[in-house]
């Protein structure tokens, strides 16, 4: 027997060419078979029946009759890493930068492999995978996306994760990997919105129909949007990361219940442009500046004023439209509330409850998915409050401005979103701002802006605790008071 010289395995091994030697093949078939060459090299006479010969030249094995030999089968090698990956976990760093990922395998009987790598079903939600040979990328979808997909369901099997199995095969045998990717986007099936804020209606001197826009990220003076279909002020607003909607509110000046609305309207958050009818409420609304929130899918309208103080809790489909329907109620009926979610829960902070200056200072919850009353979730640190702005990622949510005890407040609160307990001390705003611009986020940074005199834009990291930074400014209206009792939400730029 013959064994291949090293030399040559080193050849071959680096042209991914490399044979079976003598001692390898029979490993294979056993002890007691010929190893030739060449099919030439078979023998033409003195055969008896069952003599085993393994050609080298094609990897088969060949058993006699006595009289000729006949093809019994292939001996085929199993593929082998030339790259394997180096891990068995790896993570996405941002929604900006793919993970390059090199798995390479070889077989000295096959020049082409087949790739039959394959992820589980939560990736096709997170990320998009291509292949260039030995390399595949794994390109993170935005978080507004993931935020949305993970609103209708479709995230249930990840916990941020997904796992995916390298897989070449000659057809025959085959080389696996099994890693886990790990991919939590700022934002990413939390808090919904996007880069963008939008700012409509407000009250100043007359409501107003104007919708401005500014980029959470890029310090400046806001933009011209478009128009409201309706001037309003006391409105809110909700987002599903890709429309921004603007509900209620009133057209008598300051607040008068006499002009109380119930239709809403919504603007692609992409595109600028005036608004277009959506839908109604089942009742007028006022007074919800910053209560609106979303889960990503639905958007809902808990309490407010109107003829009287409402604790109902409207719903609708932010894609769709239409009248909404009941979904629930408040412990009690007040308007000037907060409202902050991601796409598991709503959370409802302070308001008024009527009766001169009667404020409250309890958080209550509601699962998405669940009608029914709200659930106590804990009390505001600062006390009683109502007009504050609100914002949450994944894992906190965040509350600033808005009276307390009588006089407007600088304080920023924080909650951690997935458990239940009072809140605590953030930071501040720079200015005083009653009711504050809220909701305004990407899930990494949130905004405050304008109201009662405030013609600033503000920012914080939801997840670092501090003091808020100026960041811009919306268009000066007359004696300073651009967006009083507007209304603020966020979503996609692109």
């Amino acid at each position: 027997m013959v064994t291949l010289s090293r030399i040559r395995r080193i050849k071959e091994d680096q042209q991914h060419t490399m044979g079976l030697d003598s001692a390898e093949i029979l490993a294979l078939v056993g002890s007691g078979v010929s190893v030739l060459e060449t099919l030439d090299s078979l023998p033409a006479s003195n055969l008896s029946p069952g003599d085993e010969a393994f050609v080298k030249s094609n990897n088969r094995l060949y058993v006699s009759n006595g009289v000729g030999w006949y093809n019994t089968t292939t001996v085929n090698r199993t593929p082998r890493w030339v790259d394997e990956p180096s891990n068995t976990s790896y993570t996405i760093s941002d929604s900006a930068t793919p993970l390059l990922i090199t798995a390479l395998a070889a077989d000295s009987d096959n020049a082409t492999l087949l790739n039959q790598s394959f992820a589980s079903d939560s990736a096709q939600y997170m990320v998009d995978i291509t292949t260039d040979s030995s390399v595949f990328t794994f390109t993170p979808k935005s978080a507004d996306s993931i935020g949305i997909e993970v609103a209708a369901g479709n995230l249930t099997d990840s916990n941020g994760d997904f796992v995916y199995t390298f897989k070449w095969s000659d057809g025959i045998n085959f080389v696996t990997k099994v890693v886990d990717i790990s991919y939590s986007p700022a934002g990413g099936g939390a808090g919904i919105g996007g880069s963008r804020g939008i700012v409509g209606g407000h009250w100043e001197s007359t409501d107003q129909d104007d919708i401005d826009y500014f980029d959470i990220n890029s310090p400046a003076t806001s933009s011209a949007f478009g128009s409201l279909n309706t001037p309003r002020g006391t409105l809110g607003s909700l987002s599903n990361g890709t429309r921004a909607c603007f509900i209620g509110g009133t057209t008598s000046n300051y607040g008068g219940s006499a002009g109380a609305l119930t239709n809403i309207e919504y603007v692609t958050t992409a595109t600028t442009g005036n608004g277009t009818s959506l839908g109604n409420l089942t009742s007028t609304r006022m007074y919800i500046t910053q209560s609106c929130l979303s889960d990503g899918t639905l958007g809902y309208v808990p309490g407010g004023g109107g003829a009287s103080l409402s604790s109902d809790i409207d719903v609708f489909t932010v894609m769709t439209g239409g009248t909404c329907t009941s979904y629930g109620s408040l412990a009690s009926a007040r308007s000037g509330l907060t409202g902050i979610s991601n796409t598991v829960r709503g959370i409802i902070v302070g308001g008024y409850l009527g009766g001169g200056s009667t404020y409250t200072n309890v958080i209550e919850y509601f699962a998405f998915g669940s009608t029914g009353t709200t659930t106590s979730f804990g009390t505001m640190s600062t006390g009683t409050a109502e007009g504050k702005g609100g914002a949450a990622n994944s894992t906190r949510g965040v509350i600033a401005g808005g009276q307390t005890a009588g006089s407007v407040t600088t304080a920023i609160d924080y909650i951690t979103l997935a458990t239940t307990g009072n809140s605590s001390s953030f930071g501040n705003l720079n200015g005083n701002r009653n009711p504050c611009g809220g909701n305004v986020t990407d899930g990494t940074k949130a905004a405050f802006v304008g109201l009662s005199g405030q013609v600033s834009i503000e920012t914080i990291t939801i997840d670092t605790t501090g003091n808020a930074s100026s960041w811009g400014s919306l268009p000066t209206g007359s004696g300073g008071n651009r967006f009083q009792y507007g209304t603020a939400t966020s979503g996609s730029a692109a």
